[in-house]
């Protein structure tokens, strides 16, 4: 995901975004606009997403781009993880049990619709 995606996800501002992390208001506005972050500014921005430095390491470089207007490119390890992710979201066809708990189908479902974006 993106610093957008995972900001917007929290439903924060740019400014939201900036005090949250101790970043600053045009620090955010440049990273959001593609500009490469500062390992100081991943490290700051992966606390406050509690996600690993990688995640957002990997969305600067742009192996993993969500922005509006650019195609998705995925590593291989993605790639097969949406293959599989593919294969078990079918619902389950009728007088079937479904294998997957609650937990595990709404998990699914929200896989569904990230890959719809």
């Amino acid at each position: 995901m993106s610093i957008r995606d995972l900001r917007e996800s929290k439903a924060w501002t740019q400014e939201e975004l900036a005090e949250r992390s101790g970043l600053s208001y045009r620090t955010i506005q440049r990273l959001e606009a593609g500009s490469e972050p500062s390992a100081m500014s991943l490290k700051r921005l992966a606390e406050t997403f509690d996600v690993p430095v990688d995640t957002l390491k990997q969305s600067s470089s742009g192996v993993v781009s969500s922005g509006k207007g650019t195609d998705t490119q995925l590593t291989a390890t993605e790639d097969e993880a949406v293959k599989f992710g593919h294969a078990i979201l079918g619902d389950p066809k009728k007088g079937e049990l479904d294998p997957l708990t609650a937990l595990e189908r709404n998990a699914l479902n929200s896989l569904k619709s990230l890959l719809r974006r």
